[in-house]
């Protein structure tokens, strides 16, 4: 099993997880039990997203898809409202972390 993406927390990985599984690759969060213990371990790196070695290419490629059309959606948006408005309305992170 390989790394495919560095979750910020919880619900994101599941996000993932399940987008990637919607897709026919299985994945699998890593470190989803470890968040117990926040207290005691670092808060950056405890959750993933893993597939199997064999599923890698497909789950990067799926993934960047992902990645670009959160980027532009949010383009969209920034250029349909461009006095501002609620960053909480902007949709997911476009820069979100994807490991190679």
């Amino acid at each position: 099993m390989q790394v495919v993406y560095q979750a910020e927390h919880l619900i994101d990985a599941h996000l993932v997880r399940g987008r990637l599984q919607s897709e026919g690759i299985d994945a699998h969060v890593r470190g989803e039990w470890l968040t117990g213990a926040l207290g005691e371990l670092p808060l950056q790196g405890l959750l993933g997203v893993c597939v199997a070695e064999r599923d890698v290419e497909a789950a990067l490629a799926l993934l960047a898809t992902w990645q670009d059309e959160a980027r532009r959606e949010a383009e969209e948006e920034r250029a349909s409202n461009p006095d501002g408005g609620d960053d909480e309305d902007a949709g997911p992170d476009p820069d979100a972390a994807f490991l190679a």
